[in-house]
């Protein structure tokens, strides 16, 4: 459908821009203020900014709090991978079986 006197710009934007804005002046507010030591490491501080995940579930969480948890060494535990994949399936069938079919009945 066109729009009369519509001219499109050609400008390809970031999906969640106002979030990394934010995201971003929050750390060098916290930096401002002396709350965390400035991150040295180029991608530690990327991971930090671009974390894909919180840009979905929300709120900015603050570089003081999330900073330490990327510079923690994590040791393989098979047994939570285990877990995580059962959890992760069990949460699956639920979706797909029981949800999509209780969805038929609590859209009429």
């Amino acid at each position: 459908m066109k729009i009369p006197g519509f001219v499109p710009l050609g400008l390809i934007l970031p999906v969640g821009i106002s979030f990394y804005t934010f995201k971003l002046l929050s750390y060098l507010i916290d930096v401002y203020y002396d709350r965390v030591i400035p991150e040295k490491h180029l991608g530690i501080f990327a991971l930090y900014v671009s974390f894909f995940p919180q840009l979905l579930a929300g709120p900015i969480d603050r570089a003081g709090n999330f900073l330490p948890q990327l510079k923690e060494k994590v040791n393989w535990d098979p047994a939570r991978m285990i877990s995580g994949i059962n959890l992760f399936v069990w949460g699956f069938f639920k979706k797909t079986v029981v949800s999509n079919r209780l969805a038929l009945f609590a859209e009429e």
